[in-house]
């Protein structure tokens, strides 16, 4: 008979224990759910117990929404130093405070509930210092009409096990009333069956006992399973945090990274510059090529230099011949030589002015010679110009880093 009533102990603990919600750090108790009529008033409870000193002004309670299909999560109730029912929204007018904060309790009720309601409520408790924990969640279910919840087949089941128990002693007590009328006359028998009365007595006694301290048990057990399951939430919390500690450095990697692009942006600017100088460069380079021609024409000068410096040889060479002319022929032959010298003449001025030109082609050709640097130059622009495509592309890059970065800011934000 013990072991059958631990069996039913341990069934009714069953019953119990799915009733209450405990979290971590923040410690919310609350049952998993709840069941309305529509149209009826129901109190969602709330209890919270916290490891520092509870006050109005500490403590803020804030409950919250999630219906059952798809849709956003949205504001039920806010409660801090005093309460601030919803002013808009479905819960407009239907959710009210009935919380005590110096017991611990953050419960709210929600008036003439509709179907609407039906849903995930979340209440969410904080008290500075102590802002960390899980938020306790409860589901509201509105119906046509109360169906059996756990605490009524509980109460039944408890109601039914003492009936039985009530039938069993009162048959007892019947059937020692008879054969106590059979032996009334036998003071032994009376006595006896008093005894016997009140060994069955202390035997129901002690069961009672004992069933409490099996019930006291279980409940501790309940307790214990449920700490087991928080400790494997703050585990999953704990992996969890170990994950976003590893993003975190990727996104130090990716900020160094995009510090970096920035460093790069930069110099592609200086290349832009660059670029601009080179297609300059361009520019001086067809001037060079132009040089190049009056280099050639140089050259060309300078052969008409050293003829007109001939020239002049044959010109100091005629002046002889047109003295010994002048003795040997007469004075119109040496007239009809002096218009050909004077023809002379006129060439070795253009000569002279020959030379003069020749001079500015030397000039052009030292000209020419730095054209020839500049080109150099230009070679090596184009080398920078190379390169500047290339930091182009990884401007282009950067860009895509630097939206890369932000699109990691606005993740890490969420």
């Amino acid at each position: 008979m013990y072991r059958t009533w631990l069996q039913f102990l341990a069934l009714l603990g069953g019953f119990a224990v799915p009733g209450m919600l405990r979290v971590g750090g923040m410690e919310v108790f609350m049952s998993n759910e709840v069941e309305a009529v529509n149209g009826t008033e129901v109190r969602l409870k709330c209890i919270f117990k916290s490891k520092h000193p509870v006050s109005l002004s500490s403590v803020t309670v804030s409950w919250n929404f999630r219906p059952l299909g798809q849709g956003a999560e949205e504001s039920v109730f806010y409660y801090q130093e005093t309460a601030y029912p919803p002013t808009e929204g479905r819960f407009k007018g239907h959710a009210v405070w009935s919380g005590d904060i110096l017991r611990q309790d953050a419960s709210i009720s929600l008036q003439d509930v509709p179907f609407t309601f039906n849903g995930t409520y979340t209440c969410q408790v904080r008290n500075l210092p102590d802002v960390h924990g899980i938020n306790g969640e409860v589901t509201l279910r509105v119906v046509h009409k109360v169906s059996v919840s756990e605490i009524g087949m509980l109460a039944v089941a408890i109601g039914a096990a003492i009936a039985i128990v009530l039938v069993v002693l009162c048959v007892f007590v019947v059937f020692k009333y008879r054969k106590l009328n059979r032996h009334a006359n036998t003071d032994l028998e009376l006595q006896g069956w008093e005894l016997q009365e009140r060994e069955l007595n202390a035997r129901v006694l002690e069961e009672s006992e004992l069933n409490a301290t099996i019930l006291e048990e279980s409940k501790l057990n309940a307790m214990v399973l449920e700490e087991s399951e928080l400790n494997a939430m703050v585990l999953e919390e704990s992996e969890l945090n170990a994950t976003v500690l590893e993003e975190s450095e990727l996104n130090a990697t990716v900020l160094e990274e995009s510090k970096l692009n920035d460093t790069v942006l930069e110099e592609s600017k200086l290349n832009a510059t660059v670029l601009e100088k080179s297609k300059l460069n361009d520019t001086v380079l067809e001037e060079s090529k132009l040089n190049a021609t009056v280099l050639e024409e140089s050259k060309l000068n300078a052969t008409v230099l050293e003829k007109s410096k001939l020239n002049a040889m044959v010109l100091e060479e005629s002046k002889l011949n047109a003295t010994v002319l002048e003795e040997s022929k007469l004075n119109a032959t040496v007239l009809e030589e002096s218009e050909l010298n004077a023809m002379v003449l006129e060439e070795s001025k253009l000569n002279a002015t020959v030379l003069e030109e020749s001079k500015l082609n030397a000039t052009v050709l030292e000209k020419s010679k730095l054209n020839a640097t500049v080109l150099e130059e230009s070679k090596l622009n184009a080398t920078v110009l190379e390169k500047s495509k290339l930091n182009a592309t990884v401007l282009e890059e950067s860009k895509l880093n630097a939206r890369e970065k932000k699109e990691w800011k606005d993740l890490t934000v969420c």
